[in-house]
């Protein structure tokens, strides 16, 4: 098991976040959100994958919403060491401009770009895209995101909800590594109880205090039953 948790953390370092968000590839990723039909411009998510398809291009990925419904369809374009571009309001007739840009190392018509994101701390990893193209203004200085500070959904519009990869490149599950690589349990429970973590059932029963009766229960087995929906107004 150790062996095969170390291979894991070999993987996620050669893929670093910047390695695997700085591949030597440029990427596209389209925000698959329900405003974008919304709009009328539904179909550019379809346009944009099926036209990205052929090689030599990097077929488009899907990226979670990045929060400005008003702006759809919203598009974010990398090329290596520069900024990753949001560009907005894409059209369908946009589509052969950006991918003939993105080969030439062309900027995409200045109507349609938002706003650039040079490096971004997504909390499990701080990320440099690049930086560059002076003209264009930083994500934090649009006046619909200026103020905003993202946390939850701070990857929304970013990465690929649905490649676990992207995920693990830019440093999740590295407090899942740390976990089974120190082999600690009881010092893993200590510090879920100095952090004070409540369920979220009426209760507000302590987690420590949980994980604690289990791992000291008798018995050679031991069952953890967990109930899927809290939907009860008052759950037992």
């Amino acid at each position: 098991m150790t062996t095969r948790i170390q291979d894991i953390a070999a993987s996620t370092r050669s893929r670093s976040p910047a390695s695997r968000s700085s591949c030597e590839q440029a990427r596209i990723g389209v925000v698959w959100a329900r405003a974008a039909p919304a709009t009328g411009r539904g179909r550019l998510p379809r346009v944009l994958v099926r036209e990205s398809t052929p090689a030599p291009r990097r077929p488009a990925r899907p990226v979670g919403c990045f929060g400005f419904c008003a702006e759809e369809p919203l598009v974010n374009l990398w090329v290596p060491g520069r900024p990753m571009l949001m560009l907005h309001r894409v059209q369908p007739n946009h589509v052969d401009g950006i991918l003939s840009g993105l080969s030439h190392g062309h900027l995409p018509p200045p109507e349609i770009v938002l706003c650039k994101v040079e490096e971004w701390d997504h909390l499990t990893g701080h990320v440099k895209y690049g930086y560059g193209y002076p003209e264009l203004p930083h994500w934090h200085e649009i006046p619909f995101f200026r103020g905003q500070v993202k946390i939850v959904l701070r990857n929304c519009g970013l990465i690929n909800p649905d490649d676990i990869e992207e995920y693990v490149a830019i440093g999740g599950y590295q407090a899942l590594y740390k976990v089974l690589i120190d082999s600690n349990p009881a010092g893993v429970i200590e510090q879920i109880k100095a952090a004070k973590l409540r369920g979220r059932g009426g209760a507000g029963y302590l987690t420590g205090n949980k994980w604690s009766s289990l791992r000291t229960a008798p018995g050679p087995e031991k069952y953890l039953i967990c109930n899927a929906d809290e939907a009860t107004p008052a759950p037992t």
